[in-house]
């Protein structure tokens, strides 16, 4: 009887033995698995403020550019009155006398004709070409917003999972931040290719405008042509005042568009 109660005895200590081993080794393992989840954590969290970064100078690019479109829509104006103001002078003189303008007059005046022209021309497409670049950068944020949008998926995954200690969600939550990573990566190729053409093509039409301009300023018979035409000066005083209004009125627009509704409000 004795020696059976000692084998009792032991068989249980042997049992409660293996019972403690196996709390031992399962409690590690779930202390283990939460210091995963939170380093996890920690790197979603840092992706998201690259993300939520990434966004805000997207947009703050995406107003400038507009911004310096608008200001270059203002010179497409100020060529056309130019040139317009030119036609009307030439018009003028065709119906007063004809005769009393030289062939040297006649030729000169033309040439101003087709340089204001080809001004207002180059203008235009100046402006045009700012459109790819605000695509391009508004294309930009909506991609950075979608990858940051899936990193705080993804933390919110990792979130719930560090509470019910669930290794599933875990491994989604590391999977919807390799998307997110993914997505922020493919967003800046694209963008850095298409930003790469828009802004190269806006050096061509801004350079293109300079040369014609250093050109049209190198003519001494420019003076000459706008003195035969405006001998007093009160027109060409009156164009450069209404070029001026103009100018700042355009400026004030574009400064009142980019200015948020919170700041408007104080």
């Amino acid at each position: 009887m004795t020696q059976m109660t000692e084998r009792m005895e032991i068989a249980e200590k042997i049992e409660h033995a293996k019972h403690a081993h196996h709390d031992e080794n399962g409690g590690a393992d779930h202390g283990g698995m939460n210091k995963r989840i939170g380093v996890t954590m920690g790197l979603i969290a840092v992706l998201v403020a690259v993300c939520a970064a990434w966004v805000g100078a997207e947009r703050n690019e995406t107003t400038r550019a507009l911004i310096q479109q608008t200001q270059v829509s203002n010179t497409i104006a100020a060529a056309s009155t130019r040139y317009r103001t030119m036609m009307n002078e030439v018009e003028g003189l065709r119906r007063e006398d004809p005769d009393s303008v030289t062939e040297a007059q006649k030729m000169r005046y033309i040439s101003l004709a087709l340089d204001y022209r080809k001004e207002r021309r180059i203008a235009s497409a100046w402006s045009k070409s700012y459109t790819p670049l605000i695509e391009a950068h508004f294309e930009a944020t909506e991609g950075y917003e979608k990858a940051q949008v899936a990193a705080e998926i993804a933390i919110v995954a990792a979130s719930i999972s560090l509470l019910l200690s669930s290794r599933i969600l875990w491994v989604l939550s590391v999977v919807i931040a390799l998307g997110s990573g993914v997505q922020m990566g493919i967003t800046y190729v694209h963008a850095e290719h298409h930003l790469t053409e828009a802004q190269a093509e806006i050096e061509k039409q801004k350079s293109a405008l300079q040369l014609l301009r250093k050109k049209m300023g190198s003519d001494d018979s420019d003076t000459e042509a706008l003195d035969a035409l405006d001998p007093d000066g009160s027109r060409r005083k009156a164009i450069e005042a209404a070029d001026e209004i103009r100018e700042r009125t355009v400026q004030e627009k574009a400064k009142a568009q980019s200015t948020p509704p919170a700041a408007k409000s104080h």
